[in-house]
């Protein structure tokens, strides 16, 4: 009776009479004989102002139907067409939108007839790849780039087709930049690429107005926005961050083609968009293969400004192969994302960091002395939970997930928590002090699930560890382990099974039957879900 959503509190909400609207179709809702008379006068108040519309609450809500908008030709005529006919029609349907034939069909036009252009151009490339030369400059860029990636993707001769990308490349203003970027990246392994390709891609990486000097710089507004990474969805969406990428996958196919690329990506890593540097990181991992020196210095120029730019994908993925062999050059990155505002760039930076305390020393005291807040932890957390099976890093790793159990942050513990994820076979019983840390710690309160999940398929015999689990479980829990509406239940009927197995497979230590019979006499006081039948099933 007393609801009133925000968006009916304010003045245009009054201007045009909405406010109670949401209300009264509310209580229109309640059936008749279910209403109140406090409902029954509010409904008489709300039908007296004469503010809405009572008509059109009773009627049902109109169907609204959605076709395709067909394209001007039908696909089976365009199979018998001529080139000439192709030029025809391409020169009547030459602008985008919809229009009206003479019948009254309403029919789409460039974009839609552009698109039944493909296929025919797969089935006879060197037939459309000369149709398309002979396009005039007014033609629609969307015919061009049609024919373009339908003979990309078969084969045709070399000379053709460069002479079809130089064709779109000559276009006016140049908008098949995108489509042209991702063709030439679809097969980087070409033997002898064409030098002009080299260049045409080089254009468009440096020279392309996409995206224009005036698009704002994304910048992060709190810190828990995931912004960094829609950066980088920005650049892939630029013709600039396409043709970066697809720099980088020629690299990546033979990094001796960095030697042509290297002036350009010195231009590239001073690119003003955000949103491109971005792309142009993936291309300096590229470069790695080819000399590492050069690509950490290119990186460290591309990290220069953009606090933003640290938490992206590709920075964070250069950083994880180029710091074991360039720690000292990368180390004031590094600290400087650990000392950001900005989550993801936080986070980022102490996974990095933390990777390189694994094997590097002096990356030891600059992990521990940022990990105080909860960004950072997170970091570091999923780092030691990844790596704690190695061998080579468990003790360190185990000593670090310890601490983290307990971290304030709920955050952190559930990250630290997905360390026994992996677990197998009887691998548990490797880990017993990790355990019974986890189990007294306050992570254990709210992620138990997962570790259930790992304790009841262990084939490891913990009696000790798996009573002290059960224990803690009605510790915490009590009465809410009989309660179904509560999550307690679902692991109740884990710890159920856990105590039955622990008291069938240790009859002989006095110890571990006493404290399994008292876990189970408590269970049963408050009727825990799941105990009757595990009970069942061990006596069967």
């Amino acid at each position: 009776m007393n609801y009133y959503p925000d968006s009916e509190r304010d003045e245009w909400a009054y201007r045009y009479k909405r406010f109670g609207y949401t209300q009264f179709v509310l209580l229109e809702a309640i059936v008749s004989a279910r209403r109140s008379e406090k409902v029954i006068g509010r409904l008489g108040e709300h039908r007296r102002s004469g503010k809405f519309d009572v008509d059109a609450i009773d009627k049902p809500p109109e169907i609204i139907e959605v076709r395709r908008v067909p394209p001007p030709i039908p696909e089976t005529a365009t199979e018998k067409m001529t080139d000439d006919q192709w030029l025809k029609a391409i020169a009547r349907y030459n602008e985008e939108g919809l229009r009206q034939l003479p019948t009254g069909q309403t029919v789409a036009r460039a974009r839609s007839l552009a698109g039944l252009l493909i296929k025919p151009a797969q089935t006879e490339p060197s037939r459309f790849a000369n149709l398309l030369l002979k396009f005039p400059d007014k033609t629609h860029w969307l015919y061009f780039n049609a024919i373009l990636q339908g003979v990309s993707s078969v084969g045709l001769e070399p000379g053709t087709l460069l002479k079809v990308y130089k064709r779109c490349h000559n276009l006016p203003d140049r908008p098949c930049g995108r489509s042209i970027a991702d063709l030439i990246a679809k097969k980087p392994s070409q033997p002898n690429f064409p030098k002009e390709l080299f260049e045409i891609l080089a254009w468009y990486a440096t020279e392309d107005p996409d995206p224009e000097p005036g698009h704002p710089n994304i910048t992060i507004k709190d810190k828990d926005s995931d912004e960094p990474e829609s950066i980088l969805i920005n650049g892939i969406n630029s013709v600039r961050g396409r043709a970066s990428k697809a720099i980088a996958t020629l690299i990546f196919s033979d990094p001796e083609r960095c030697s042509y690329f290297l002036p350009i990506l010195q231009r590239l890593v001073k690119d003003p968009s955000v949103a491109v540097k971005a792309c142009v990181a993936e291309t300096l991992v590229a470069v790695l293969n080819y000399d590492r020196d050069v690509a950490v210095e290119l990186f460290v120029t591309l990290c220069k400004d953009e606090e933003t730019l640290l938490g992206t994908r590709y920075v964070e993925r250069f950083l994880f192969y180029a710091t074991s062999t360039h720690f000292e050059p990368l180390k004031p990155i590094l600290v400087k994302m650990l000392q950001s505002h900005i989550t993801g760039v936080a986070t980022a930076g102490t996974r990095q960091i933390c990777l390189a305390s694994l094997d590097q020393e002096e990356a030891i005291p600059i992990a521990q002395s940022y990990l105080s807040g909860e960004a950072q932890q997170i970091g570091a957390a999923e780092v030691f939970a990844t790596n704690l099976r190695d061998s080579q890093f468990r003790a360190y790793c185990e000593e670090s997930l310890i601490k983290l159990f307990d971290s304030p942050y709920e955050t952190v513990q559930t990250a630290a928590s997905h360390c026994f994820d992996r677990f197998k076979g009887d691998e548990l019983g490797e880990y017993t002090e990790l355990v019974e840390a986890f189990v007294n710690s306050k992570a254990f309160a709210t992620n138990r699930y997962g570790f259930f999940r790992v304790c009841e398929n262990t084939t490891a015999r913990l009696p000790e560890v798996t009573i002290l689990i059960c224990e803690k479980f009605l510790e915490q829990t009590d009465i809410d382990a009989g309660d179904i509406r509560t999550r307690a239940t679902i692991d109740s009927s884990t710890i159920s099974k856990l105590v039955i197995r622990v008291y069938s497979q240790n009859q002989e230590d006095e110890n571990i039957q006493s404290r399994c019979l008292d876990v189970i006499d408590r269970m049963a006081q408050i009727r825990a879900y799941g105990l009757s039948q595990a009970l069942s099933l061990y006596e069967r």
